[in-house]
């Protein structure tokens, strides 16, 4: 090969490496996970909770479900016992609650004691969808978990993440990366794992 062809050759490595850094540093940049763990409570005490139904901020009108049954599955995964579904709907409607969401620190105690539970887990979901850039389009979840202790009603553990985005990939050379499926569960895993 020639000198002109080395350079060439040497110079698309290069651009492919730093656009490789750079592609890291935006990734590592813009990932959100922030968690927080009450000081000085031992999450491990936990072992029966209740998911309520999620509230619902993203375009797709299942999102709250689609995520909160994620949200069981990984819970189960991780060792917890998960108050049946049926259960906990029967409960707030016997409790006559309006919203989930807006439940006081009575009803919660009250929920709490009827299902039996240590904690009930609270969410919602701002982003579940495909998002168009410029010139790609993503998968993209987003959401917010909350454990309140059931005794007294303490936040024990909350945290909000998001996940997806254009990969490397995706960006520089338009192939298609994780599918919304994949983005969801991950999402989900890494924020049921800050509980560990």
């Amino acid at each position: 090969m020639d000198l002109a062809g080395n350079i060439v050759k040497r110079s698309f490595f290069k651009v492919l490496i730093i656009l490789l850094l750079a592609d890291i540093v935006f990734l590592y940049g813009c990932a959100v996970n922030k968690y927080y763990k009450k000081p000085d409570y031992n999450i491990a005490l936990v072992k029966k909770v209740a998911v309520l139904p999620f509230e619902n901020f993203a375009s797709d009108k299942y999102a709250g479900e689609k995520i909160r049954e994620k949200v069981v599955i990984e819970l189960l995964a991780s060792g917890f016992e998960v108050v049946e579904e049926g259960e906990v709907m029967m409960q707030l409607t016997q409790l006559k609650v309006q919203s989930a969401s807006l439940l006081t620190l009575d009803e919660i105690k009250s929920l709490g004691q009827s299902l039996d539970v240590d904690a009930v887990i609270r969410g919602s979901v701002s982003t579940l969808g495909i998002i168009k850039g410029a010139s790609v389009e993503y998968p993209e979840a987003a959401l917010t978990l909350r454990m309140i202790e059931a005794e007294n009603g303490d936040t024990v553990w909350s945290v909000s993440n998001t996940a997806g985005g254009p990969g490397f990939l995706t960006r520089h050379f338009g192939i298609e990366g994780k599918t919304l499926d994949e983005v969801a569960r991950e999402v989900v895993k890494e924020s049921i794992d800050t509980l560990k």
